[in-house]
């Protein structure tokens, strides 16, 4: 329960700024993709670069199979959906998630994670959902040690291929929320398919997604001011 309580004191408090961004790629915002780009960096490190070079490849293997699909590019263009319709199919479906692998304060979890995403955000676009989520996959695969020069391009593309199997599954139904469960559950199967989707890893992961949503609402914020 300890470490419940220091991931949600983490939540609470936690701002990360961010330097980097990925340019000539159209449509995306700026600052985008928070976790990608060269790391601020204490002496020349091998390792560090080498995972540089990795979250680079997986970037931008993954925008540009997004882009060049209009399966994944339709699903993740959440601009019909309001502010709060999106945090109350997230929070019950997160919270669910939690709930079915038994890990603790599953509704406070879900809550946090959704609660930036206020009504003043105006429209979640499909760069900022693209955004959120590659965000969160990156850093998540980074955090695992999983993530590296020979797989950035296969995972990325192993990923995209998730959410046309779910859009296609999912979408045709044609309705909202049709697109927001295709989205969560190739993002799920996705990290499934790594063994990474259990009790112990759960609160990281979703640690992860809240950073990215509360970065993404900010810079919604910003663009409407």
């Amino acid at each position: 329960m300890s470490r419940i309580f220091l991931i949600i004191f983490l939540i609470a408090g936690v701002e990360i700024a961010f330097a980097t961004q990925l340019s000539g790629i159209e449509g995306i915002p700026s600052p985008f993709l928070s976790v990608f780009g060269t790391p601020f960096l204490t002496g020349s490190s091998a390792t560090c670069q080498s995972e540089c070079n990795a979250k680079t490849i997986f970037t931008s293997t993954l925008i540009n199979a997004i882009l060049s699909s209009k399966l994944a590019t339709d699903a993740l263009d959440y601009s019909d959906i309001t502010p709060s319709v999106f945090r109350e199919y997230y929070c019950k479906y997160i919270a669910s998630i939690l709930k079915k692998f038994k890990v603790p304060s599953a509704e406070i979890f879900a809550k946090l994670t959704v609660d930036p995403i206020t009504d003043d955000c105006g429209a979640l676009s499909q760069p900022i959902v693209m955004q959120v989520y590659a965000n969160t996959i990156v850093e998540v695969l980074c955090n695992e040690g999983i993530l590296n020069l020979d797989n950035a391009a296969i995972l990325a593309l192993a990923y995209c291929n998730e959410l046309e199997t779910s859009a296609i599954r999912l979408c045709k139904r044609n309705d909202l929320q049709s697109k927001m469960e295709a989205v969560l559950q190739s993002f799920c199967n996705f990290l499934k398919s790594l063994d990474l989707f259990t009790t112990d890893k759960l609160p990281d992961i979703v640690f992860c997604f809240r950073k990215e949503v509360k970065f993404a609402a900010n810079l919604l914020r910003k663009n409407i001011h």
